[in-house]
């Protein structure tokens, strides 16, 4: 739990986070496999090794525990994001807290 927020906009929080990384780890994009380049005379120029197209989040996981998020840890891992904030595809997603404040500064929900 976050100071400031109510017990009630926690426990919804976390539940829409649970479905949000739910749905996330369903359809992951995975790996791209790099590849080889070469110019227009078939000489090889450079080359590109295989990188993760997923989330952040889930690549740190999985670098962790060698596995995808059960259940339990995705409510886990739904704390940690609401606590202290997470990296996602579109960038940093701030703490709850903070988009707490910026909601009552700029008169939303």
């Amino acid at each position: 739990m976050v100071p400031g927020v109510s017990v009630d906009r926690w426990n919804r929080e976390i539940e829409e986070h649970v479905d949000y990384l739910r749905c996330a780890i369903k359809d992951l994009p995975g790996v791209d496999n790099g590849g080889i380049y070469r110019d227009r005379h078939g000489d090889v120029i450079d080359r590109a090794g295989r990188f993760s197209l997923n989330p952040l989040w889930y690549q740190e996981f999985y670098r962790s525990f060698r596995r995808r998020p059960n259940k339990d840890d995705l409510y886990r891992l739904a704390h940690q994001h609401l606590q202290y904030g997470y990296w996602d595809i579109g960038g940093f997603i701030p703490p709850l807290i903070l988009r707490i404040q910026e909601e009552e500064r700029h008169g939303l929900k």
